[in-house]
């Protein structure tokens, strides 16, 4: 599976309303977690399979209410 496959199937669980804002903390998890930027997805490059099934984990946490902050880490101010 690739990253651009995870992001539609996730996006199918998503409400219409929220599916804005769950794109955004897409992109922050990737960013911040993996180190995995805009360019990156554009250019279709993915993941190891290890990190693949560890960003599924995470998104998982994300759509049951778990905040991005709590997953990445940290917080920026």
């Amino acid at each position: 599976m690739t990253i651009r496959t995870t992001k539609k199937q996730f996006l199918q669980e998503i409400p219409e309303e929220a599916k804005g804002e769950f794109e955004k903390r897409f992109f922050l998890l990737l960013a911040m977690k993996y180190s995995y930027s805009r360019r990156d997805f554009l250019m279709e490059e993915d993941l190891e399979t290890n990190s693949l099934r560890a960003f599924n984990e995470d998104l998982k946490a994300l759509i049951k209410g778990k905040p991005v902050q709590h997953i990445i880490g940290f917080c920026d101010f």
